[in-house]
């Protein structure tokens, strides 16, 4: 026991040396912290998906919910001030960071579909994406991400496995239309309500 935790154990003689010994912050519980840990992890998995301009437009939702939190944020530069991002998007492309937080689908994206620049935000070339930065379009003409991301989701959440749920990904990317089509359709059908 070194000297700073004899020193220290009158003070918190309930709990031994070496851990950090803290209290809960709040007077009262956060709505979230009184809902099954099963539904937070569920929540916060389907925020993760969610695109970041969502999630920004949300922000306000946040300050309702927990007012007295704040927080200071240091905007960081977008995709747009990476050089080739708005040729690229002229063309149809969309930076995979703006539709989903799992960037690293870029990578079994369609290579007719994607295209990439090199990264130039200091933050980003940490990331697993090649010091590149991703863009991709829809697979299937006339299909818009959003509808793309719809049947995307069933098949890769059903894998916790990184490379199991970039599997996923890859195959149902490289269906045709028709198949995609059909899994859209079959989501669609599960979804819905069923009448009794």
């Amino acid at each position: 026991m070194d000297a700073l935790c004899r020193q220290n154990e009158a003070v918190r003689s309930s709990q031994p040396c070496g851990r950090y010994a803290g209290r809960d912050q709040h007077a009262h519980p956060r709505p979230w912290e009184l809902l099954p840990a099963s539904v937070v992890k569920v929540a916060l998995r389907g925020w993760g998906a969610l695109p970041s301009p969502v999630r920004r437009a949300l922000a306000p939702l946040g300050r309702v919910v927990h007012p007295g939190h704040t927080t200071t944020i240091e905007q960081l530069p977008g995709p747009s001030t990476v050089p080739g991002v708005e040729e690229l998007r002229a063309e149809g492309f969309t930076p995979i960071e703006e539709l989903t937080g799992f960037a690293q689908l870029a990578l079994v994206w369609p290579e007719e579909h994607r295209r990439a620049v090199a990264e130039t935000r200091e933050w980003w070339l940490e990331e697993p994406l090649d010091g590149q930065l991703w863009l991709v379009r829809s697979p299937w003409p006339g299909w818009t991400l959003d509808e793309v991301f719809s049947v995307l989701w069933p098949a890769v959440d059903q894998h916790r496995d990184l490379a199991a749920r970039l599997s996923a990904a890859r195959d149902v990317l490289h269906e045709s239309e028709s198949e995609a089509h059909q899994r859209f359709v079959a989501i669609r059908r599960t979804a819905e309500p069923s009448e009794s």
